[in-house]
Parts: structure tokens; C-alpha cells; sequence
């Protein structure tokens, strides 16, 4: 999203490894800017096949 780390980061990942990543991105986040640390989410979302009229 180009807004630096304290911004958003987008990332594709494997879904398995789901919980791993959020707890290590959220350890080393907050071990980087701990003011951020009730302000800082993570937020996991689903792909779509595409565009389509309903």
C-alpha cells in the first residue's frame, strides 16, 4: 500500500500459517512502536473469483 510499516502492509500468505503470522507481526510491530499498541490490528480477508453481476 506503499505507506510504510506504520501505515498498511498487504500481504498474500499461506492460511495455515494464519495464527503464526499474526502473532509474529504483532510481536514485532509493537516491540517497534508500542505507542501504537491500542490503535495496531490485524485483519485477515478472502480473495473473490473476479467481478460479476447478481
Amino acid at each position: 500500500m506503499d505507506a510504510g510499516f506504520k501505515g498498511c502492509c498487504m500481504a498474500l500468505i499461506d492460511p495455515a500459517y494464519k495464527k503464526e503470522i499474526e502473532e509474529q507481526v504483532t510481536r514485532e510491530y509493537l516491540q517497534q512502536f508500542p505507542q501504537y499498541k491500542d490503535l495496531f490490528s490485524v485483519h485477515f480477508c478472502s480473495t473473490d473469483d473476479g467481478v460479476r453481476v447478481e
